[in-house]
């Protein structure tokens, strides 16, 4: 009877190391989800510059392109019967 009281301190002491653990561990493992959550929401963001520079790229190049195209188009009409 002597040792129940130790034995169970014991596992008292086994129980509290156990939940410190998990404990650590599942801050962890949330430090990581929000750092993989911040990652992609950066790439969210650089993807939304990248479409709106291809955006803005294409719509002066297409005016560009439009009024060369409508240059060659002038002279080929011009150079007819």
């Amino acid at each position: 009877m002597s040792h129940w009281p130790m034995a169970f301190s014991e596992s008292l002491r086994r129980v509290r190391r156990f939940v410190r653990a998990a404990v650590a561990r599942a801050a962890v493992g949330n430090r990581r989800l929000d750092e993989r959550g911040v990652t992609t929401a950066e790439y969210a963001l650089l993807l939304a510059l990248v479409v709106v520079v291809l955006i803005s790229s294409l719509t002066t190049l297409g005016a560009t392109l439009q009024d060369k195209i409508q240059d060659i188009i002038d002279s080929l009409t011009g150079v007819g019967p």
